[in-house]
């Protein structure tokens, strides 16, 4: 698949639309361009790709943050395609590996000292401290024609904070580098201003001019060559395996250096290209290219592209960063990948897959608020949504007024914390009810009933939300509302009936109504027991 140039150039067009209206959206990671997925299939239709946080089928979604189906470029529709992944981040911090959250085995990771350093080795500055990205590739810097290693400016110059000559050690001082294991010394690197770049890049000059190997680490890819070119370097990622590639043509010609193959110094004014394809070893990124990598921590991966042209805010140690013209993968990378030059090749599918699934806001909100493990919960909380709301018609209208409304409350408590007495009665609740929910959702039969020191519990936690920053006044009315005509008629009752009691037409209409009559609460059109494909 290709992108053919009116189709590529109404895309931009329609990314930068859908970039105006929704970009700010905090559940939008990113916005670019590539070809429509369905069920990881492509379509061959080309379309603007939109990456969220978060991805949620339209009923789950409020409408004024809903991403519409298609955009219109000169009388041209275009889907829009949405994947799930970001928040992106990078950073020298960012390129330890203390925590794994991929399913790849410790023997992936590439740690060891190598003399002559090669491609996919952990390298770092010792002045970053305990940290190691990737060494990406080797290159002729054209300004006097010595080797350099090539990795992201936030692996060797501290996002442009480093000086020039500082050393830079293989292995990284994260797997064991110390000053000893210096090969070479921070010479140039591509600035990132607070206002945007597409280049996350920097070089340092080889201390022995001929200890170096165009070979890979461990054998594990082909080097370099005419007929195995580059095409992008790892640069920033999210917790979930989704990746972020800066263009190589477009490092290349910001580090003014050229590939080891041969090609002489072309001038400064015509290194600029537009277009990858003319030079030798150099592919342009298309939408579907299998593509493949060496890194330092997830050894060799190989996945496809999914998008091209992205633009991403990407939280970095000097501040949130738009990025512009990236690459977007999936499963591709980890922490410590970071510098790792990615090839045209591969079967597309040795992928890193993620061990832990995107937490929900609204628990991370309130962990913050109350200081409780609830981040911790997501499983709890997805079993709760799954296996008891979602099975009844009121549940289900629960749940997506938690969705769609989901966003205030993050707003509402950002930067909030409870008072000591707030805290101390939701570490009490949470004690005490936290293991019992837990019993009764593993047993479809459980014999537990609604007891009345349930509902006293119930009612006296809606009178402490009433004192915190949690719900507003009409919030706490519904809160009552819901409490005295459809809670309390549960009191005797066990999980199965409480799920028919909520199956009840009579109580989703009871509880609709009060929803509907309360200020500043979204809801959208009645559940429709048939969901709609996700669109954001």
């Amino acid at each position: 698949m290709k992108l053919c140039g009116d189709d590529h150039s109404r895309l931009e067009r329609a990314k930068q639309q859908i970039f105006d209206a929704y970009g700010a959206d905090p559940n939008v990671s990113g916005v670019g361009i590539g070809f429509r997925r369905r069920a990881g299939e492509w379509t061959g239709r080309p379309a603007v790709v939109v990456l969220v946080a978060k991805k949620r089928r339209e009923a789950l979604v409020s409408q004024r943050r809903l991403l519409p189906r298609t955009v219109e470029v000169d009388g041209v529709a275009y889907d829009v395609d949405v994947e799930q992944a970001g928040p992106f981040s990078s950073g020298s911090r960012t390129a330890l590996a203390p925590t794994r959250v991929t399913a790849r085995a410790p023997g992936d990771e590439i740690t060891n000292k190598m003399r002559p350093p090669l491609q996919g080795a952990s390298i770092s500055n010792p002045v970053d401290g305990d940290t190691a990205g990737t060494l990406g590739l080797f290159v002729i810097d054209n300004t006097d024609d010595t080797v350099c290693l090539l990795t992201c400016n936030h692996v060797i110059a501290r996002m442009g904070r480093g000086k020039v000559g500082e050393p830079i050690v293989q292995p990284g001082v994260y797997d064991g580098g110390t000053a000893a294991d210096a090969i070479a010394k921070l010479k140039r690197w591509a600035p990132i201003p607070a206002t945007g770049t597409r280049v996350d890049g920097a070089i340092a000059q080889l201390t022995d001019q001929k200890a170096y190997s165009l070979e890979v680490a461990k054998d594990l890819m082909d080097p370099i060559s005419a007929t195995h070119p580059v095409v992008g370097m790892v640069t920033a990622g999210d917790n979930f395996g989704g990746g972020l590639l800066t263009r190589m043509d477009a490092t290349l010609d910001a580090l003014n250096v050229r590939l080891p193959l041969g090609q002489t110094a072309a001038p400064r004014a015509e290194s600029a290209l537009p277009c990858a394809g003319p030079v030798l070893g150099l592919a342009d990124p298309q939408p579907g290219m299998n593509i493949e990598k060496v890194g330092r921590t997830t050894g060799y991966t190989s996945s496809v592209i999914i998008a091209i042209g992205v633009r991403a805010n990407v939280g970095t140690p000097i501040g949130t960063i738009p990025y512009n013209d990236l690459i977007y993968t999936e499963f591709f990378l980890d922490s410590g990948d970071s510098g790792s030059a990615v090839f045209a090749g591969g079967d597309g599918k040795t992928q890193v897959r993620p061990i832990v699934l995107p937490a929900c806001i609204v628990l991370g909100a309130l962990s913050s608020y109350y200081s409780l493990p609830l981040t911790e919960d997501n499983p709890l909380a997805d079993k709760v949504r799954d296996e008891f709301f979602l099975q009844s018609t009121t549940g289900k209208l629960l749940i997506e007024l938690t969705y769609v409304n989901s966003q205030k409350l993050v707003d509402r408590l950002k930067g909030k914390t409870g008072n000591g007495s707030e805290a101390a009665y939701a570490d009490q609740y949470y004690t005490k009810y936290h293991d019992f929910m837990a019993n009764v959702l593993a047993d479809p039969d459980s014999a537990e009933v609604v007891t009345q020191e349930h509902l006293d519990d119930s009612e006296f936690i809606i009178g402490g939300l009433a004192q915190s920053y949690v719900l507003t006044g009409p919030e706490v009315q519904l809160a009552y509302t819901m409490y005295d005509e459809s809670l309390v008629p549960t009191l005797g009752m066990n999980r199965k009936q409480v799920q028919e009691y909520m199956d009840n037409p009579v109580v989703y209409a009871r509880v609709r109504e009060a929803v509907s009559a309360t200020d500043g609460i979204e809801m959208n059109a009645p559940f429709k027991q048939t969901a709609p494909e996700p669109t954001s």
